[in-house]
C-alpha cells in the first residue's frame, strides 16, 4: 500500500524540497482565557508564504502536547482560519482551535492554499468564497499538479513548523480538522508518521487526482480506499465522526447514499482496529462514531475528540 500511495505522490508530484520555514511573528496577543496567540507567517516553499495563528497555553507543563488545526472550506474561503480560533461568530462548530487550546494543547491553525489571507488576488479577492475561484483556479499557481497533494504537502509543513518551537513535544503531535481539513488531515496522517493521533470530522477523504477533488474512491480510478489508508495509519490512533445524514460527495467515488458511505466508513475502522491488535495496541485507536446530525462538528463530538487526543497525546 505504501508503493501506492507513494507512486500517487510521485505521479501528481513531486514534492518540492524542504526550504528553510523562515518563520516570523506578525503580532502576539495576550488573551484572558488563558492563552497567548501569534499571527505568524512562514515559507512552506520557497515564495509561498503561510498566515497561521499559533496558540499557546499560558499554563500547564512544558513541553505541551500540540495539534495541526485544518479549516474546512465549504462558504468559507475568506474566513480560512479565522473560523478555527473562533473568529467567526456564525461559525462556533469550527472553532476547535480555540478550544483545543484551552485543553492545553499549542494549537497551529495555518490558512490553506487561496484561502484566509493567503488568498491568490487575481483569483480571488478578499471577501469572496467562489470555490472554484479558491480551488480549482489555484491550480495552476501551484508547484503539484493537484491540490489535494499541496494540502498534504502544506500539513507536513505545519508539523515542521511545530517541531521547530522548545515549548512543543515534537513526540505529542496531532491533527484535527472538519471535511476539507479532515481530508487533509486524512492523507497527511497517512503519509506523515510524526503525526500520532488524528481527528476527522464529517467528509474526509480528498483526493490526489489532477481537478480539486477527484481520482481517489472510485474502482473506475483506480482509486485509494478507507482501509487502504488507515492501514498507513496504523497502529496510531485515528477517530472519525460523522452525520448519519451525511451526504455523499458524488464526485469523490461510488457512494450513492449515506447509508452505503457509513456501512464502508464502520467496516474499515473495525478492520483497523484488528489490525491495531495484531501491533499490540488497543483497536479503539481506530474509532469511528455516528451522530444524528449533517455536515456539522456538534459539541459533543468535539469534547469526546478533545479527550481523545489528551488520551492519545499524553506522555
Amino acid at each position: 500500500m505504501k508503493d501506492r500511495f507513494d507512486a500517487w505522490v510521485t505521479k501528481y508530484g513531486p514534492f518540492p524540497d524542504k526550504n528553510p520555514l523562515n518563520i516570523k511573528t506578525q503580532s502576539e496577543r495576550k488573551w484572558y482565557w488563558g492563552f497567548r496567540e501569534l499571527h505568524l507567517t512562514y515559507e512552506c516553499e520557497t515564495g509561498d508564504l503561510v498566515s497561521a495563528y499559533l496558540l499557546i497555553p499560558e499554563n500547564g507543563n512544558k513541553p505541551f502536547p500540540a495539534v495541526v488545526a485544518n479549516h474546512q472550506c465549504a462558504v468559507d474561503c475568506d474566513l480560512g482560519k479565522d473560523a478555527v480560533v473562533g473568529k467567526a461568530v456564525l461559525r462556533s462548530d469550527q472553532a476547535y482551535g480555540f478550544e483545543l487550546v484551552r485543553q492545553g494543547f499549542v494549537v497551529l491553525a495555518p490558512d490553506s492554499i487561496n484561502c484566509g489571507e493567503r488568498n491568490i488576488k487575481q483569483l480571488r479577492p478578499q471577501g469572496t468564497n467562489d470555490k472554484r475561484r479558491c480551488f480549482d483556479a489555484a491550480l495552476s499557481h501551484i508547484s503539484v499538479k493537484s491540490l489535494y497533494l499541496k494540502h498534504l504537502w502544506d500539513a507536513i509543513r505545519a508539523v515542521d513548523v511545530l517541531e521547530s518551537f522548545d515549548f512543543v513535544d515534537s513526540h505529542r503531535i496531532g491533527m484535527i480538522g472538519h471535511s476539507l481539513g479532515a481530508g487533509t488531515t486524512f492523507w497527511a496522517a497517512a503519509f506523515d508518521t510524526r503525526i500520532r493521533a488524528s481527528v476527522l470530522s464529517c467528509h474526509f477523504l480528498g483526493g490526489l487526482g489532477v481537478s480539486g477533488w477527484g481520482h481517489f474512491y472510485r474502482q473506475s480510478e483506480n482509486g485509494l480506499y478507507y482501509h487502504e489508508l488507515l492501514s498507513l495509519i496504523v497502529p496510531r490512533a485515528c477517530l472519525a465522526t460523522r452525520g448519519r445524514k451525511e451526504i455523499p460527495f458524488t464526485l469523490q467515488g461510488d457512494f450513492v447514499t449515506s447509508e452505503e458511505e457509513n456501512s464502508v466508513l464502520e467496516w474499515a475502522f473495525k478492520l483497523g482496529g484488528h489490525w491495531c491488535s495484531l501491533h499490540g495496541v488497543s483497536e479503539e485507536r481506530m474509532q469511528v462514531q455516528f451522530f444524528d446530525g449533517g455536515h456539522e462538528f456538534p459539541e459533543e463530538q468535539r469534547n469526546y475528540a478533545y479527550k481523545w487526543l489528551a488520551k492519545h497525546l499524553e506522555g
